[in-house]
């Protein structure tokens, strides 16, 4: 399926209770801005394995079911956008992983994400992460955080894990902590 404007213009009416997508394909080198607008039922989206360099800052911005995103081993991805998922409200787990390329994690990536409760951040390539990255757009102040991974696995060298000792400090349902160096 060739990921352009009009591709999936009628899927809504094929699918309309659709609730999973994985897009996985290493030829895949661009994804629009638009090609998920018809997908609002979409509760879990997985992107895999592509040649992709940077996600649309709005790419997500008609999935306000979304639970549930994994970007695993997009092996060019170098950008996420700092309002990826600013309407996304209800997600709940997170994946980031295996970016050898991916060195900045921004830090509102993360705001107003009242429910998340799982994060994994593993094999990245980030340079730094800042302190506030779970401080900032939070209306309680809290963040309710249950599973935080940040695993060395595959990204050489170039990986950082020394993590600012205050980071998971406003995380205080925190469960598991799990970080490999």
């Amino acid at each position: 399926i060739k990921l352009d404007d009009v591709s999936f213009k009628n899927i809504d009416e094929f699918y309309p209770h659709l609730k999973d997508l994985e897009l996985l394909s290493r030829g895949m080198t661009s994804i629009s801005s638009h090609s998920l607008k018809y997908f609002s039922s979409l509760e879990s989206i997985k992107i895999q394995q592509t040649s992709i360099r940077s996600l649309p800052e709005s790419l997500l911005s008609n999935l306000t079911n979304l639970r549930r995103i994994s970007l695993f081993w997009n092996r060019k991805l170098t950008y996420l956008a700092e309002n990826m998922f600013e309407r996304n409200i209800r997600l709940e787990k997170i994946f980031i992983n295996k970016h050898p390329r991916l060195q900045d994690i921004p830090e509102r990536l993360f705001n107003g994400l009242e429910d998340l409760m799982d994060l994994d951040l593993g094999s990245n390539a980030f340079s730094e992460i800042q302190t506030e990255l779970f401080r900032i757009g939070r209306k309680s102040g809290e963040c309710y955080l249950k599973v935080f991974r940040m695993m060395r696995d595959s990204c050489g060298t170039t990986c950082h894990r020394s993590l600012p000792r205050l980071l998971l400090e406003p995380c205080k349902n925190l469960l598991s902590y799990i970080i490999t160096d």
